[in-house]
């Protein structure tokens, strides 16, 4: 997910062994592959997959990208990602820059509104790279075609019928569209 804090909140660890270096560097490659390959299905990502700057770094658990465009990836954790699934990881930490997650985290509790940009994210990525699953354990609301969201979305247009709003607007990104246009005309909007 996106970090927290500024690019001084983690340093490289310096390897301490030949083989270290070498299983490093070989993640290091595989990276920047990936960080090429998934401008393919998403060309919209090119120019922030070209100007992200990697560093390895065991002591994050997974990976994470600050504001200033710094990438960084537990070695040991992209080794246990499929090419696939490394594309999907980059694309989701490449989207949090896209997205202004850093910026738009400022004055909220900053765990919790990763975790919503992560829901939205991976949402985003798994239906654009048809994927069935988020990878790596990554967060996923799987919203069985929206069939049991029509109560949601009854339940805030009650909201709003009980509040007296006029004109209401029923707006969606992403998953949230769909919803819109399948149950927004049963509600008069």
């Amino acid at each position: 997910g996106a970090a927290e804090a500024g690019d001084g909140a983690v340093t490289p660890a310096p390897h301490t062994d030949a083989a270290a270096r070498g299983a490093g560097s070989h993640q290091l490659k595989r990276v920047e592959r990936g960080l090429r390959l998934l401008t393919v299905s998403l060309p919209y990502l090119s120019g922030l997959a070209a100007a992200v700057r990697v560093t390895l770094d065991a002591r994050v658990p997974t990976m994470g990208v600050f504001a200033s465009g710094r990438l960084v990836v537990n070695p040991g954790f992209a080794a246990t990602l499929k090419d696939n699934e490394l594309i999907f990881v980059l694309a989701h930490e490449l989207l949090h820059l896209a997205l202004r997650t850093h910026d738009r985290a400022r004055g909220s509790h900053h765990l919790e509104f990763n975790y919503a940009h992560d829901y939205i994210i991976n949402d985003i990525l798994r239906r654009e790279l048809g994927m069935g699953q988020v990878p790596a354990g990554g967060l996923d609301d799987c919203f069985g075609e929206g069939v049991a969201e029509r109560a949601d979305v009854a339940a805030a247009m009650s909201f709003v019928a009980e509040r007296g709003l006029p004109n209401p607007w029923l707006v969606g990104w992403s998953f949230g569209t769909e919803l819109a246009l399948k149950y927004g005309l049963e509600h008069g909007i």
